[in-house]
């Protein structure tokens, strides 16, 4: 087993090129700005993407994109928008076309746009699809044509949908946390989904069927 120590998405992709079975890619404190896209890489066993210091977690703002892989961990990482503006509905985390996935322990959050870059919550072109001022926009987890996937120990918070998954078998949600959201999970064509240990509180609806601006149509 081999030790990749990383400081930067630059270091980290490189060190992701070459990292053989059973090694452990290990981020040093500090910001990792960028889209991050891991992929094209099928391991017999498993890689580790981790923090260093899980008590200082290295921090990626943006998107952590994981395609065509095989048996890769991530863990012990904080993945956030930071100051960027994504795209609407955006995942934080992207699982596609992937097999023998894990991530774990990490904190996964979103953009909440402002009046500047988001619809007034009551105007009448509002619809459920919009981008709302002062309501989470961005997607936690998409997981697409992908195969055991597990998510363990996650923590998600600040995002319009938790989980979108689709076309995927054998997901496993175990100990999540999710708050603060519009909504929670979404999925279809998925096989053996399982969801156990986990809390689901406080979300955040645009409009609740109370609200005089409500509307089931939008």
């Amino acid at each position: 087993m081999t030790i990749h120590n990383v400081w930067d998405v630059a270091s980290l992709k490189a060190a992701y090129k070459v990292a053989q079975d059973g090694d452990r890619i290990e981020l040093e404190p500090g910001n990792y700005v960028g889209d991050i896209k891991l992929g094209g890489r099928t391991f017999n066993s498993e890689v580790v993407i981790t923090s260093r210091d899980p008590a200082n977690q290295a921090i990626i703002e943006n998107q952590l994109s994981i395609n065509r892989a095989s048996h890769v961990t991530v863990e012990n990482l904080t993945i956030s928008p930071g100051s960027s503006q994504t795209a609407f509905e955006a995942p934080r985390v992207m699982v596609a076309l992937s097999d023998n996935v894990i991530l774990r322990d990490l904190s996964i959050s979103g953009q909440i746009p402002d009046a500047t870059n988001g619809i007034d919550p009551y105007d009448p072109a509002a619809t459920r699809g919009s981008k709302i001022n002062g309501y989470p926009a961005d997607l936690g987890v998409r997981i697409f044509n992908s195969d055991s996937v597990t998510l363990q120990d996650v923590e998600m918070f600040n995002l319009k949908t938790g989980f979108y998954i689709g076309g995927s078998k054998d997901v496993t949600i175990d100990g999540l946390d999710i708050h603060d959201v519009r909504e929670g999970l979404d999925f279809f064509d998925t096989d053996n989904l399982v969801v156990q240990n986990s809390h689901f509180h406080d979300f955040r609806p645009w409009l609740v069927t109370s609200d005089p601006a409500y509307n089931s149509a939008k």
